[in-house]
């Protein structure tokens, strides 16, 4: 039997295909990604996905969509995340994207993206410390899960994601150092806020990042021209890297 996710983020769109193993595990046929910025103009004095962005997104999907079919797909699951779950009008993309792709979404709550990050991530990363956290930077919103003996003690979504912040407070053409700044010390003040209830309880922990500002860092300093999970996969990051 073949399965597929798809995951409709802030920024990309993402397609994963499996097929069960002889084993009960499931093998990775396809994978794919169409950057669409379902949250461009997003902010929060507007909260309302733009026409040009549903026409992107709905396009990607209708494209998955063959794609499924080619693969002879049975079972499907097709999840939103940050912007259509704040978004306004989301019912205006659902309703589009079902009615040309034929593809049913579900938003899914800030809680369940933090658990099917876990997921997600212990599927593809050696933890050999009993307890860590597991950071996920989104387009609209970043999750952090606290994880000690196999038990998840802490989670939550917070409304801090690239595609968010750089429309919320950067230039559209360059970022000044000043915008840079203000930006960072924003960022600290909610993360203080927001994780003062993420007390450790170990010395040695593992805090794993996972999404496009990670993977890109370790790809940088592995100096690779194209991705490769494999490689960035389990890779540390140095301090002076991040």
């Amino acid at each position: 039997m073949r399965t597929a996710s798809i995951d409709i983020g802030t920024n990309t769109v993402r397609l994963l295909i499996c097929e069960e193993l002889s084993d009960g595990t499931l093998g990775t046929l396809y994978v794919d990604r169409i950057i669409t910025r379902l949250g461009e103009g997003f902010s929060q004095d507007r909260e309302q996905i733009t026409p040009n962005a549903i026409s992107r997104t709905t396009s990607a999907l209708i494209n998955f969509s063959e794609t499924l079919k080619r693969y002879e797909v049975s079972k499907l699951r097709a999840v939103a995340t940050s912007a259509v779950r704040k978004s306004e009008n989301a019912s205006e993309f659902l309703d589009k994207a079902k009615k040309e792709s034929g593809i049913e979404i579900e938003v899914i709550s800030g809680d369940q993206e933090a658990e099917l990050t876990v997921l997600g991530v212990l599927n593809s990363i050696r933890v050999t410390t009993d307890e860590y956290i597991i950071f996920d930077i989104g387009g609209g919103s970043t999750e952090y899960v606290h994880i000690l003996k196999d038990k998840i003690v802490n989670k939550k979504s917070i409304n801090l994601g690239v595609v968010h912040l750089t429309e919320e407070y950067l230039s559209k053409d360059i970022e000044t150092p000043k915008e840079i700044t203000q930006l960072t010390d924003i960022i600290k003040t909610i993360l203080e806020k927001e994780l003062n209830d993420y007390k450790t309880k170990n010395k040695e922990f593992t805090l794993i990042g996972t999404a496009g500002t990670p993977t890109t860092l370790a790809a940088m300093e592995l100096r690779l021209k194209d991705y490769k999970p494999e490689l960035i996969n389990n890779h540390k990051l140095s301090i002076n890297t991040v």
